[in-house]
């Protein structure tokens, strides 16, 4: 027998990052959707001087700008999403999850940079390109 908590059943307090991180993101991708419909960029992108544009040079439109929005957040919903279901079901599973997560977000973005560093997917699949003010 053992003595305390079972073998394979993780604290309930160590889902507790977990849910801190999804909180924060899905606070910051409202914002950034917010942002593209409302001010058509966020503060990052004032605060770094940059702007979007089109393909004629022209500042990118509030729809534009929305459809980058969600080609950007997308990746990572589809990657957290099922690793989060994946963290419920089996709360033992809660750090390598977080691995996976991890290691797919940093293959996808070092495979972006190295097939385009000039522009990244979202930027081609929505027509914008960023450039300075």
């Amino acid at each position: 027998t053992w003595s305390g908590r079972p073998p394979g059943v993780l604290r309930k307090l160590a889902l507790i990052p977990v849910m801190i991180a999804v909180s924060f993101s899905l606070f910051a991708a409202i914002l950034a959707f917010v942002a593209a419909l409302t001010v058509r960029r966020g503060l990052l992108m004032r605060l770094f001087g940059l702007e979007l544009v089109n393909a004629r040079g022209e500042r990118a439109g509030r729809l534009r700008l929305l459809w980058r929005q969600l080609l950007v957040w997308l990746p990572i919903a589809g990657v957290v999403g099922p690793a989060l279901m994946i963290s419920m079901e089996k709360p033992t599973m809660v750090p390598l999850a977080m691995l996976v997560v991890s290691t797919v977000a940093l293959l996808g973005s070092l495979w972006s940079v190295w097939r385009n560093p000039s522009r990244g997917i979202a930027e081609r699949l929505s027509g914008t390109t960023m450039v300075p003010e």
